[in-house]
């Protein structure tokens, strides 16, 4: 089987679970915003009152917030729309140091960063992502109640919130739950694509799926969440900046510079997690994003 065919099974079977999880919701392309400005993403559409929402609290750490359907989608779909381009520029970033032939600590640490992104946006859409908010931002929320005492949630300093959604029982109406989190951005991001993945199957080719689950799972013994890679390359071993770093990321820069190449080398079934393939599970699980990423992409836009 080509690298090619390889790349688009676990990909399109990435692809086909974030737009169902968009179906269930009634998406369709008239959800779509018919201008895009920064007023509508999800995060002003939260805490501005432009957006109607009830909010209920729940808990000290834990708010539910329920708004029209269509006002969630168009606020997601917006988020998409600015993260497309961010995700374009770092993609273009990437290309221009590897033909600039760049140290390969900052090639790996810029990949990983194009995976974040990737793997914010594909969470986000499949209902799973975290946002941060000010106090203030959780005040203007907390202006919203409906039920529940607003000064019961800790509302005095800036917080990490873990979002799920889900249809509420009302029609055409979603129930967002926001739950404080002490977890890093980062880590939350890669648990929220784990919960993404953990369902998506391919007909052949499981080993490579396997894989990327270990790869994306905070519960791997064997292989590091990207996130903790990231943290090795750009904190923790310096001398990564210089040969040392150039050797152990040989893989990764050839794999980077041979599209389809990093799925065909993750399907192999003797693979282990040496330091070189640690270090290459970021080129691996950028390309299956991103792949998957574009043909989002082009299903939601129409282009």
């Amino acid at each position: 089987m080509s690298q090619q065919i390889f790349s688009k099974m676990i990909s399109q079977a990435l692809t086909n679970k974030v737009l169902k999880s968009l179906s269930s919701l009634n998406y369709t392309y008239g959800d779509n915003p018919t201008r895009y400005s920064f007023s509508g993403t999800f995060k002003e559409s939260l805490i501005n009152n432009h957006v109607d929402k009830e909010v209920s609290v729940i808990s000290s750490s834990v708010l539910e917030v329920k708004m029209k359907k269509s006002d969630y989608l168009s606020a997601i779909i917006t988020d998409l729309f600015f993260g497309k381009e961010r995700v374009e520029r770092q993609n273009q970033n990437i290309q221009s140091q590897i033909e600039s032939d760049q140290q390969a600590a900052w090639i790996l640490v810029s990949t990983y960063y194009a995976s974040y992104f990737l793997a914010c946006d594909i969470a986000k859409l499949s209902g799973q992502f975290i946002t941060n908010l000010t106090a203030s931002n959780i005040q203007s929320l907390l202006s919203n109640t409906v039920e529940g005492n607003p000064s019961s949630f800790k509302s005095d300093s800036d917080a990490s919130l873990a979002i799920t959604v889900s249809l509420s029982e009302f029609q055409n109406e979603v129930c967002l739950r926001l739950a404080r989190t002490a977890a890093k951005p980062h880590k939350v991001a890669w648990h929220n694509l784990y919960g993404v993945f953990r369902e998506v199957k391919v007909e052949s080719n499981e080993i490579s799926l396997h894989r990327f689950k270990d790869i994306i799972s905070s519960d791997s013994t064997k292989w590091r969440l990207p996130s903790t890679v990231r943290n090795e390359w750009n904190y923790s071993a310096i001398n990564l900046y210089g040969v040392k770093g150039d050797k152990l990321a040989s893989d990764f820069i050839k794999m980077l510079k041979s599209p389809g190449s990093s799925i065909k080398r993750f399907s192999n079934n003797t693979l282990h997690p040496s330091e070189e393939n640690i270090t290459s599970s970021i080129g691996y699980v950028y390309e299956v994003l991103n792949i998957s990423y574009t043909n989002i992409i082009k299903k939601i836009f129409n282009v």
